[in-house]
C-alpha cells in the first residue's frame, strides 16, 4: 500500500482533515499537502513525521529474526518543506 493511502486511512480514522494536517506540518497552504497526497511524493522522513503527528508509530521488522526497530521523527530547527 502506498504512503498516501496509509496516510489517508489514518486521517479518516483520526478525523483529521487535510487542512488540519497541513497546519500541524507548518505548511502555508493545504494545497501543498493535497498535491503530495495525490502524487504520493512523501519522503520517508515526511511519512514518519506525519505518522507521529497522527498518533502512530512506524516500525521496521527484520523478517529473519522478528526484531523490531521503531522509526522515530526528531524535529529539527529547519523550516518544514513547502
Amino acid at each position: 500500500m502506498s504512503a498516501s493511502k496509509v496516510i489517508k486511512q489514518i486521517m479518516v480514522e483520526t478525523d483529521t482533515s487535510v487542512k488540519d494536517l497541513a497546519a500541524m506540518l507548518g505548511m502555508k497552504s493545504s494545497q501543498i499537502l493535497s498535491n503530495k497526497l495525490y502524487r504520493d511524493t512523501f519522503t520517508f522522513e515526511d511519512y514518519v513525521k506525519i505518522a507521529k503527528l497522527l498518533g502512530c508509530t512506524v516500525q521496521t521488522v527484520v523478517d529473519s529474526s522478528g526484531k523490531i526497530y521503531v522509526n522515530e521523527y526528531t524535529p529539527t530547527s529547519a523550516t518544514p518543506e513547502e
